[in-house]
């Protein structure tokens, strides 16, 4: 509403200038039709008549549905516009967030909600292991870089999507996770196995990853026990 508001004095206006020049259309109209077209077909005065009468309400309402397009059309755009315009804005102030969240962020997102890494507790385990099930699963979709390189090399390489079958022979590397770790680099949260190498840089769904924290990651704290405890 506020933008159909703020275009109303506008097309009052354009409407006047177009009610000036349709009637300037519509005498030149009845003009022509009473001289050229009445002489060339050889109309009867009655049916002039007829045709100059219809003409005369055909004519505003042709100029009418233009005026009405050419409004909407304006109005569309105007949406656009701003639309763009505060989305612009947002993301300048920091308020449009990617459509992917690295690990690092989600472990702060668990933190916030009650997960506990500092030792002696082993939650941050629980948490990769969680991941790695929900990645096997499906429920998550888990990106990250290919480990073939080293240094900046790799951090170019591009994020990709880590198939679901990955996850049955690799494990997260939750050591950089924990709060002792002293690091914050995303790039040192890998996937790894035995044989092969795998992922690093590790990345989820933002939106799915967040509600995945909160219905179901929870679930899995304390499977995984301190050596020497036994129940």
């Amino acid at each position: 509403m506020r933008i159909t508001w703020k275009a109303l004095p506008t097309t009052l206006l354009l409407a006047g200038v177009f009610h000036l020049s349709l009637k300037l259309v519509e005498d030149a109209v009845i003009s022509w039709i009473n001289g050229q077209i009445a002489d060339q077909l050889g109309l009867t005065a009655p049916t002039v008549a007829v045709v100059v009468e219809t003409a005369s309400y055909a004519v505003p309402i042709i100029a009418a549905a233009a005026i009405l397009a050419a409004y909407h059309y304006w109005i569309s755009r105007s949406q656009v516009a701003l639309s763009a315009s505060a989305y612009t804005d947002t993301e300048r102030a920091g308020g449009n967030k990617s459509r992917l969240m690295t690990i690092v962020e989600l472990r702060n997102e668990a933190k916030s909600a009650g997960w506990n890494f500092i030792d002696p507790s082993i939650q941050i385990l629980d948490l990769a292991d969680a991941l790695r099930e929900a990645g096997s699963l499906g429920d998550l979709v888990i990106f990250g870089r290919k480990d073939q390189m080293f240094g900046d090399l790799q951090r170019r390489q591009p994020l990709v999507e880590i198939p679901a079958t990955h996850w049955s022979e690799n494990w997260i590397n939750a050591v950089f996770l924990t709060d002792e770790s002293g690091r914050d680099d995303n790039y040192d949260v890998r996937s790894y196995s035995v044989d092969t190498k795998g992922f690093c840089d590790l990345h989820v769904e933002r939106q799915q990853a967040l509600k995945w924290l909160r219905l179901e990651a929870s679930l899995h704290i304390g499977r995984n026990r301190p050596r020497g405890k036994l129940a």
